[in-house]
Order: structure tokens, then sequence, then C-alpha cells
């Protein structure tokens, strides 16, 4: 099915702006000053621009300033004086919540004669409801008379009108706060300060020249790029990258896997992809239609429920845009083989009531072949490093009060991907040609419901489908037909249930309930491979308690909070599981915070695995057993699908401090996170090499059966004939289950487990000049370990530093110059040496660097000609110097000779991208 469907998303639309986006602690410093060239315009717009100009954050409510229009802003000035020049007129505020953040909103005190006698009307009315959501905290600095004043500016609003508008404003104080909705946390108003979390927003995703979702994730030092992914193909430690046949791409936070990450669009949760529907495929997602990507990496199944172990990825959509943007962008390898096109659209507008946006995006790649690069050129047959791929991805956003009390939100999105890849079976021969298509189309909900006081209900409905099609020809030929369908709704209540010293906590309680459905159907043998459902209920609980703040602070006791969450989930096919969360944080002085977070969570079996229905095989022969009288053994080996399997565990704790310093003309920030994930009943088969296994029988005792049962060998090998069969190499030895001398059963379980720990560091320091702003960033990821272990009694063994495996080290650092809407940066990305252990002694890989540079120029309203108003150009050079990956010897699984999982083939590649608004 294809189109869009399309209606509402729960929260309210807020525009944060921000040079990065990362929040700043409220502290009473001087302002700092800055140059501004802001022409008069809509409300919107100039906040935007202020914010990038000024540098600092900008909190406020697309809703709450429709239609209106703000001042020209010229000269230099402190961020508060600017603001009220640029405000003057309007029935708005600025409010300061810290040194680089700010609230633009409508004051709840504004409110006059006319206004208590009750003069309103529902137009008006509607308006106040709008202007009212807000993200504002802090006391409010503007009288009445002021407020009813600026009715009478610019706006060609009235006092009455001004009046009016103030006039609903204490019936919906109570709901202020509502809109902003952080990832981590189910608390609105809030951020999930306690966890490691970082916030990427449209500017820093324009700064960093890339033009796919999965580029900017693989940039991410936290993301390990194994596991599903476009370029990678099967590898010899991951067992679903082979499954991987429409070429999608998943998030591997913390290298555990693209299972153990949840992706989220607009805080919802997405069908999975894959012919074993193991990861959510982020390659169909517009990076367009991106307004910001956060990334939580700490667990938060005390939140999201199932597969947020690793951590969260949850992509924003633009939900508010007045006006027409196009945009056409083209790219090119400098030494050939990838040419890329990129074009679309977005139209938005805006009411007293509501707002309607709708983008558009087309995006095509050419196939990159080995004979195109000199390290991947080899005598055998020649493929593809990276696929061909065309998509074409829509979205829709509306938002529309219904009355003074509900508000009804939603968006639609649609893509998709045809995908082009010529390969050979272990790069050695047999040529094959995959022909797949992956489309994708979902909606969104929500009605929201004021209750009294600041207490919201919020009811959503979530529906999101998948489907795929891989047509393989040549040797080895597939036929698969992928459906996966995920629908869900949900029940949040939130508000703040009583006020203590140290200020107000808040709650939130919700309840959940989902179906998902998944199959895989084999065209070839007419036959479904996979095929299953579940249902899962759930129902959770979340509390802010702040112990001191700004109230009741003491000497080392500026703010002390403590968050607690659970959440119960049942499912249809294993049962049930509880995880609790608890986080702390502490500053016992301005600037510095020290935060802390212990919890657990769980993945479930993915529907494939609880569904396999024709992928178990028992494989017969003798194999060389050093605990047998004659040398080896008659072993059957059970790979049959298993029907007892159970989540994946996991317990995750981090440890982190943060130091925030604010200049006269910039600041600087930095964070330092501990982080360790003790993962255990971890689902996979216990070794991909049989050979390995009798040799070494102490270290796989617990799924070797010697002298089985023959009744249980019989009841295997029948289990086996009626899915995928038996292949006997026995010459004739086996007749009944008394011949076999050992069973081993290497059916996928809840048997293995990894632990990894280490550390994340993040810097920033802005500085503002009369020769433009300056913005450093740095990014690192460092992992002391990372052990694995076959069964829960082997040996661990660790994994760091080893070919296919993460790197310890990986970073992104880099600067980013603006001025009079020029803007340069320039990033440096590192990975780290390591080991190809496949031979023994190992031998040495090296690092891999490269640098990323970003030119553009924004000419708002400078420009006198009409064409060149609002124009954007910008030049992007991914591997500016055109660094080849790392060289590791070739074999059946890398004949390309490098790591797809720490380095890519693309090489240099330039792009110029023209985008204009009107």
């Amino acid at each position: 099915m294809s189109g869009l469907m399309v209606l509402a998303l729960a929260g309210a639309s807020i525009s944060v702006m921000a040079v990065h986006g990362t929040a700043a602690q409220a502290s009473m410093v001087q302002q700092r000053s800055a140059d501004f060239n802001i022409p008069a315009q809509s409300a919107s717009a100039a906040l935007r621009e202020f914010s990038r100009q000024a540098g600092v954050q900008v909190l406020f409510s697309s809703d709450a300033v429709a239609g209106m229009r703000t001042n020209a802003l010229t000269g230099r000035h402190t961020h508060g004086r600017a603001l009220s020049i640029l405000l003057a007129g309007t029935p708005l505020e600025a409010v300061r919540n810290g040194a680089r953040q700010y609230s633009v909103r409508i004051p709840r005190n504004a409110r006059t004669t006319a206004a208590v006698r009750g003069e309103s009307n529902a137009a008006s009315g509607r308006a106040a409801q709008r202007q009212t959501r807000l993200a504002a905290n802090g006391p409010t600095r503007r009288s009445a008379t002021s407020a009813a004043g600026a009715a009478q500016g610019q706006n060609g609003q009235t006092a009455e009108t001004g009046a009016l508008l103030a006039a609903a404003i204490e019936d919906e104080e109570r709901r202020r706060n509502e809109v902003i909705v952080v990832t981590g946390t189910n608390i609105r108003g809030i951020a999930p300060e306690s966890s490691p979390a970082q916030v990427y927003d449209r500017e820093d995703i324009q700064n960093s020249g890339v033009s796919t979702v999965e580029q900017f994730i693989d940039r991410l030092p936290q993301n390990f790029g194994g596991g599903s992914s476009a370029d990678v193909p099967a590898l010899p430690n991951d067992r679903n990258a082979a499954f991987n046949r429409t070429r999608g791409s998943g998030v591997n936070l913390r290298g555990l896997g693209s299972g153990a990450t949840l992706v989220l669009l607009n805080g919802r949760r997405l069908a999975p992809s894959g012919e074993v529907g193991d990861f959510v495929d982020v390659s169909t997602i517009p990076l367009s239609a991106i307004e910001q990507i956060d990334v939580v990496a700490d667990g938060a199944s005390a939140i999201y429920g199932a597969d947020a172990i690793a951590g969260v990825v949850n992509f924003r959509l633009r939900e508010d845009y007045e006006g027409i943007e196009v945009y056409g962008r083209h790219g090119t390898a400098t030494e050939g083989g990838v040419d890329e096109i990129r074009a679309g659209v977005t139209l938005g507008t805006e009411w007293n009531s509501g707002s309607i946006l709708f983008s558009y995006d087309f995006y095509d790649r050419d196939s990159l072949g080995a004979e195109e690069r000199d390290f991947s050129i080899n005598e055998f047959l020649p493929h593809d490093l990276l696929p061909e791929q065309e998509r074409h991805s829509a979205l829709l956003s509306i938002t529309q009060d219904l009355s003074e009390s509900f508000t009804l939100r939603g968006h639609g999105i649609y893509s998709k991907r045809d995908t082009q890849f010529f390969s050979s079976i272990f790069g050695f021969g047999f040529p094959r040609f995959s022909d797949t298509s992956s489309e994708q189309y979902g909606f969104s909900v929500s009605l929201e419901s004021a209750l009294g006081g600041d207490w919201l209900l919020v009811t959503s409905a979530d529906f999101h489908s998948v489907s795929e099609i891989a047509d393989i020809t040549g040797s080895f030929p597939a036929q698969r037909d992928i459906d996966s369908e995920l629908w869900s709704i949900d029940v949040l209540l939130n508000g703040t249930a009583f006020h203590v010293p140290g200020g107000d906590v808040k709650v939130a309680f919700g309840l959940s309930y989902r179906e998902e459905d998944f199959s895989n159907f084999n065209g070839l043998s007419d036959a479904f491979e996979n095929d299953a459902e579940r249902e899962v209920a759930a129902a959770y609980a979340e509390t802010l308690i702040p112990i001191f703040g700004p109230d009741n602070r003491q000497p080392g006791l500026e703010r002390l909070e403590i968050t607690l969450a659970g959440r119960y989930d049942d499912f249809s096919e294993f049962g049930d599981t509880f995880n609790p969360k608890i986080g702390v944080v502490w500053s016992p002085l301005s600037g510095l915070r020290f935060r802390g977070t212990f919890g657990t969570s769980f993945n479930p079996p993915n529907l494939a695995e609880i569904g396999n229905l024709r992928g178990g095989i028992v494989n017969i022969r003798f194999r060389p057993d050093p605990l047998s009288p004659n040398g080896s053994s008659l072993v059957l080996l059970n790979q049959t699908a298993a029907d007892d399997l159970g989540p994946e565990e996991a317990t995750t704790w981090t440890a982190g401090v943060d130091y925030t310093k604010e200049f006269e003309s910039g600041s600087f920030e930095a964070r330092l996170t501990y982080f360790d994930i003790e993962f255990d009943g971890r689902i996979d088969t216990p070794t991909n090499s049989i050979s390995s296994i009798l040799p070494n029988s102490d270290l796989f005792s617990e799924i070797i059966v010697r002298n089985p049962d023959p009744a249980l060998v019989d009841q295997v090998v029948s289990v086996a004939q009626s899915q995928a069969g038996v292949f006997d190499f026995s010459g004739g030895a086996f007749q009944t289950g008394s011949d076999i001398d050992v069973l081993i059963d290497n059916r996928l379980r809840n048997l293995a487990r990894a632990n990894t720990s280490g550390v994340d560091l993040n810097l920033s320091y802005r500085t503002r000049s009369s020769i433009g702003n300056l913005d450093f960033s740095f990014n690192s990821n460092y992992i002391f370990e990372q052990e694995r272990g076959i069964t829960p009694q082997s040996p661990l063994f660790d994994v760091v530093d080893t070919i296919f495996n993460p790197a310890d080290l990986r970073l992104r650092g880099g600067a980013t110059w603006t001025r009079d809407g020029f803007a340069a940066s320039l990033f440096v990305n590192y990975v780290d040496g390591y080991s190809d252990n496949r031979v023994s002694p190992a031998v040495p890989v090296d690092s891999w660097t490269t640098v990323d540079l970003n030119l553009s120029y924004d000419a708002g309203e400078r420009e006198r000609h009409a064409f060149l108003r609002n124009i954007r150009f910008s030049l992007s050079v991914l591997n500016l110097f055109d660094q080849d990956p790392p060289f590791i010897a070739s074999d059946q699984f890398t004949p390309n000779a490098f790591d797809p999982t720490n380095s890519n083939p693309l090489g240099r590649f330039v792009a110029l991208q023209i985008t204009k608004s009107w």
C-alpha cells in the first residue's frame, strides 16, 4: 500500500533554536552582546534568526506567534535588549531561563478590565489558547498595562484585542510547559538531565554536510557501523547482517547490535525491517524532514519498554513552517563511481487555531563498483561496494485546536526506496543481482485534553507498516516478500502532584497496548519462512522529586533531584517483565552538576525468531572428538527453530559530571559520562564454527549431550524434517536415534552475554567577536571493554579493537564560524587502530582519520534582488583529503580489503546544495 495517512501526534509543537541543542544551566550571569541584522518579518522567522545570530536557545510555540510580525533589529545590543526591541508592539514577552536560554510567551498577568468583565469571543479565545502553550519558566516581567499597550503595536491589534487575548490566559496557564516533550522521559516540561543526552538541531545537521540520516548517525562516536547497514555485507560475527537483503540501515549504539537501540519517530515506535525483523530502517527517513535528532545513550526500558538497552534515538519531524522552501543538491565522488541527486519542497502555513506542513524529498544515488577503488580490486568477479538507491519520501503534519480544552495533532509519513546491488557469493564468484524495494508508511494521531491545573491527558494512536520485496537472480536465487506492521494506542496523564520546598513534584502515568505482525514469504518455495504476531500491554509511571531547588537551596546543595520510573510489560508469547530506573542530579554550586542513573532493560525475541517456520535443519556427520575412544563421533547438530525463547535482559548504569562556564563573550561546557552495561540472555547460536565445539567441550558443556536418548534424537529429526530438512553426511552410518554419539544443541537460545563499559566526553566552546561567531565541539567515545560469552558458564573474551568489532576510541571534533550569513564548518573524524585477529599473530590495522568541510551562505533579507533573498548556498566536502580505508587482508567475508564496520569506501565526496524560500 502506498500514500500518506495523516492525523495528528501527541504533544504540542515547539520550536527550539540553538547553535547546539544543549540547554544551558539557569544562572544569573551578565548578558552578552551581539551584532544583529534582522528585518521586520513574521515572528516565527524573526525568533529563529535571533537564535542564530545571538547563539542562544529560544523556546517558543509556533502556535503562540502565528500571524504576528516583529520589528526590524539592527546594531549591537545585549540579548535582553534585543528581544525587547524585536517584540515591542506585540503581546509577547521574553523570559530568561538561563545564561543561554530564553522563552517567549504571553505574560499570565496580562489581564485588563475588559478581560475581567469576560469580554471575549471564540476566535480570540482560540488564539489566546494557542499563544499560551509555551515553554516558559520564571516570574512574569511585564504588567497588565504594558501588555495592553503592546497590543496596539504594528500587528494592528487594538487594546481590546490584546485584552481579549489575555482573558484566557489564567485558565490556560495551567497548561504551561505542555509542549516540551523530551526524549528519555514521559514528564513534560523537563529534560532527563540524569541521563547522558545529545541533541542535534537542524543547524547541526546542515553544518555536518551529510545528505542522509544514516550518514549523520554513522558520524556519531557512540554508534558502531556494524550490524544491519546498507554498506555492510554478511559478517562472521553478526548472524543477522546476511539477512538484510533490502540493504536498510539501523542504529547500533555501543556496538550491542541494531536490535538493542530503540529508534523513535516523533517519540513513536516504528515497525522493524529486514528478513528477520531485527532493526528499524532509518534510511527511509528523509533528512529534510528532520527538525532535531535526540540521542540518549542510556537504558530506557522503564520509559519506553522493549529494545532500549543501549539507548534511544528519536528523530523529531518538522511540524511548523510558514512559506515555501525548495532545494536541490548534486554530489559526486571525485574518484568517480558515485553520483547523488537530492531535491525537495516544503510547504507550510499557520492560522490562529492550527497549522499544516507538507514536505517531499527525492534522493537518487549510483552504485559504487569495486573496480572504482584501487584498494578493492581483486582477481575475482566485479561487484558493488555500495548499492544503487532511489527514494521518494513525503511528510504531512497537522495541528488543530478543537476548543479551548482540546487539541488534535498528528503526522503521516510515506517512503519508498528501490535498491539494486551486484554481488558475488563470498566475493570469489557466483554472481548475483539483487533488485529490492522497501515501502513504509504510517501515521500518528493524538487528542490532547486539559483537565484542570496543569494536568494534561494525551490519548494517541499509531500505525506503521513496512513492506519489503527482494528479488535475487543469478547464483543462489531468492525471492522474499516481507511484511511488518505495528499499531498501538497510548494514554498518558501528566501534571504536578504537589509542591515541596524544593519545587513541584511532577508525575506521569500511562497505559499502552500494541500489536505487531511479521511475515516472510519465500516466493521460490511458495511458503512462509516466518509468520508471527504478538500483543503487548503495558503500564508505567514516572516522577520527579525536587529535594533542593531555587527556593530552599543551601551551600553545597544548589539543586538535588531524584527521578523514579517503572514499567510493567506483558507479552503474549513469553510473559511479563518489570523494569525500574532511578536517576539523581546534584548541583553543589552553579555551573557544576553530578548525575547518575541505574536501571534494567530488556529486548524481546524478534518475531522472525518466535515465528521461524522453516529455518531449522539437522546436520549429521562424523566429527573429530578428543573424548571418543575412536577419536571421532557421529554428531547430530540441531539447528531447528527454538520454541522457548525469552527476552534478553540488561542492567545499565551511568555516572557523569557536567561543568558550564559563561563568559562575557562566550561559554564553555564539558560533559563526562561513564557507562556500564551487563547484557545477559542474549539470543544467538552458541557458535558459527562447529568444528571447534568438541575439542573445547568444557566451554560448550551446556549444549553438548553425549549418548543422547534415542527418542530425543528421533524427535529432533522429526522437527527438522517439517522445517528445512535433514542433511545426512554420515555415509549411511545414521539409521536410528541410537546411532548418534553426540547431540549438539546449536539452536538460537538465550545463552550468550555481553558486558561493555567506557566513557563519553563532550566539550563545547562558543565565542562571539567582531570577526564572527565561533563554535567548537568535541564528541568522543572510549570503550574500556566489550566482553562476550558464548554461554553463561563459558569464559568472557574481549572483542574491542578486533576486526569487525568496535575500536576502543572514536571521536568527532570541529569548529563552525558564522558571520553575516556566511558559515564554515570543519570536522575531524577519527577511528583508532585495532588488530586483525583472524590470523596468529594478529596483524595491526591502521587508524583512520577523515575531515569534513561545509561552506554556506544564507542571504536572508540582505540581498536587494528578489530572487537572491532567502536563498542559501551550501558546499560540502566529505573526506576532504580522500583517505582510503585502512587495509586488511581479503577473505570470504571481506573480499574488498577493508573493514566496512569501521570505515567506508566512498572517498572524497563533493556536493552543492541550493535552497530557496519564500
